[in-house]
């Protein structure tokens, strides 16, 4: 019901495949969706082994509950237990963080570019991205650019530490005009005592800016905890 207009027409997209080099990966479509044009594409290229960098481009009408099984695709668990983003390596972040969670079906442009890679006990990663999310229900366009980078390291056979850099700019649209700018840092630690037995520490530092009245925020949260799986 948050779509202006029902959509019942065929759906279709024609493109190709190509591997140019034997690092390089590309594919491109063309077709017709949801009463548009619509485009897509992505491309790897290999650096080595370990590493890779990855740029994809989507346009599609896209719900909540697609988005929350999309970030459950990519849920696995680490040597110690944790889960954790298999494409990054780091700790796994539930959820869009660019907008937080919404009832409403809306129209979606994800540009994002991806390197993840690792060297002997160090793994990195950085992803760039902006996203437009288009609602017929309130005829507004939201913008989040964003960027983040994170790195890892096995310390020993039982310990890791991360670090997590984040800068997002979100333009919500509308005749309201907010502009909020997100700044947070996370730094964790992660201990195995045994087999099943684990432990960690996190401190997260998040600093909100925006021009919207009492929509600023700071926040620093430290946890510390302890995991016995029977």
């Amino acid at each position: 019901p948050t779509l202006r207009n029902n959509v019942d027409e065929p759906i279709w997209s024609a493109g190709f495949s190509a591997r140019p080099g034997p690092r390089t990966k590309l594919r491109l479509t063309y077709g017709h969706r949801d009463g548009a044009d619509s485009f897509s594409g992505d491309g790897t290229y290999k650096f080595g082994a370990k590493t890779s960098l990855t740029a994809t481009y989507t346009e599609k009408i896209q719900t909540t509950q697609s988005l929350f099984q999309n970030n459950l695709q990519a849920l696995a668990t680490d040597e110690f237990g944790n889960f954790i983003d298999s494409r990054t390596a780091q700790a796994f972040n539930i959820g869009n963080t660019g907008f937080g969670l919404s009832n409403d079906a809306f129209h979606q442009k994800r540009f994002e570019m991806r390197l993840v890679g690792s060297s002997g006990r160090n793994g990195y990663g950085a992803v760039v991205s902006r996203e437009e999310r288009e609602t017929d229900a309130t005829s507004t366009t939201q913008v989040v650019d964003s960027i983040a980078v994170n790195w890892g390291r096995t310390l020993d056979p039982y310990a890791n530490a991360n670090a997590t850099l984040r800068y997002q700019a979100t333009d919500f649209g509308g005749t309201v005009g907010r502009k909020d700018n997100l700044y947070s840092v996370q730094f964790g630690l992660n201990y195995r005592f045994g087999p099943s037995f684990f432990g960690f520490a996190t401190n997260s530092l998040l600093l909100r800016q925006s021009n919207a009245a009492n929509s600023e925020l700071t926040e620093n949260v430290t946890a510390v905890g302890l995991r016995k799986i029977f």
